[in-house]
Parts: C-alpha cells; structure tokens; sequence
C-alpha cells in the first residue's frame, strides 16, 4: 500500500533500461502518467537512455522534445550529452550532434567536459571530417573557463592517426602534449598513440 512516487519510477525505468526491457519502461513510463505523477528531467532523461540504447531514434527525439517543453524542466547537460552520444556512435549523424549542442546552449546549459570531448570526436569522426573545428574545441574549453582534460588531446591524437593515418601529426601532438605538460599525463593519451601506430602498421614502434 506505498503510494508510489517519480523517484520509485525513476529508479524502476532506469534499471529496466540498464536492461534493455524498453516495453517495460515505457509500460511503467505510461503507468507513472496514468496514476498523475509528473515525469521529472530524470525520467525522460532515463527513458531516453534507454531508447538509444535499442536505437529508436525517432521515439527518442519526440520524448525530449516533450522533456524540453515541460513546464517543470530542469535544463541538466546529461540529456544533451546522451543524444549527442547517440547521434554520434549509434547514427554517426554529425548535424544531429551538432544541433543537440545548438539546443543545449539556447537552454542556457553550460557543456560539461564530455560534452567537449563529443565535440571533438564528432568533428574530428564524422564526415565531413574538420580536424580544424576539432582542435578549435580546446579553445573553447579554456573560453568556457575549464581546463583541457587528458581525453580531448587523446581523442585528437586518435582521430589524427586513425582517421586521417596521419601517424607524424599524431606523434607530434603527443610528443608536445608531454613535452609542455599540457594536461597530467594518463593511460588514454598513450592507448590513443598506441591505437594510431596499431592503424598505422607501426606495432614495433609500441614497444619503447
């Protein structure tokens, strides 16, 4: 006899998405209205994980869209983030990615440091690829008032080695990233120099 409440359901939907038991979730996203209680940012932001996660593209746009009209919207960066991920590796679809960025600006949203690393990967990944707006991200963050992270240089030394096989400009982004102590140096900066000569049939170079 608990009456149940949108943190009982939030929980419920996120798990059953984890899951990938999409009917679930939305029979109990359907259930939660029926019984008058309000889906919060959570909820559409955890069903709209989960719906990526099985790629219905179309069903996840139409809830964030009913999301961002809600009168009780908290604008959070993880729902943009979310469907910039999905347009980025599930549907490799650059202006999408890029217009969910558009999106989270006009709402006031400042991007997060995945954020960032999404742009840099969708400029530098997706077709037309533009290492240029790539590396103009960095700028953007320090614009933003945050600090590059090791993972934006490693995903522009992976996109230089293993998009563009450009194994020279990869090892000189490497080099002066170490060299000029850029940012503290980590595991993803090597295992992208690693991934470029791997890509560029240079596997004894790895070694030293």
């Amino acid at each position: 006899g608990v009456e149940p409440s949108s943190f009982l359901y939030n929980a419920l939907i996120g798990k059953l998405g984890k899951a990938r038991r999409i009917d679930d979730c939305l029979f109990y996203f359907a259930e939660m209205r029926a019984l008058g209680i309000k889906p919060t940012s959570v909820t559409y932001g955890t069903i709209g994980n989960a719906l990526c996660r099985v790629s219905d593209e179309k069903f996840a746009e139409e809830l964030f869209d009913e999301m961002e009209a809600m009168p009780n919207y908290k604008a959070r960066p993880a729902p943009y983030n979310s469907m910039m991920q999905f347009f980025l590796t599930t549907k490799r679809d650059k202006s999408k990615v890029l217009a969910y960025y558009e999106r989270m600006k006009a709402k006031g949203i400042a991007p997060t440091s995945h954020t960032f690393k999404l742009l840099v990967d969708t400029h530098a990944t997706l077709e037309p690829v533009d290492m240029t707006a790539a590396e103009q991200v960095l700028e953007m963050i320090r614009a933003s008032g945050q600090r590059a992270e090791p993972v934006h240089y490693a995903s522009l030394i992976h996109a230089r080695g293993c998009v563009q096989h450009d194994m020279e400009g990869a090892r000189k982004l490497f080099d002066s990233v170490i060299r000029d102590s850029l940012v503290p140096v980590n595991a993803s900066l090597f295992q992208a120099l690693f991934e470029a000569m791997v890509a560029n049939h240079q596997v004894t170079a790895t070694e030293p």
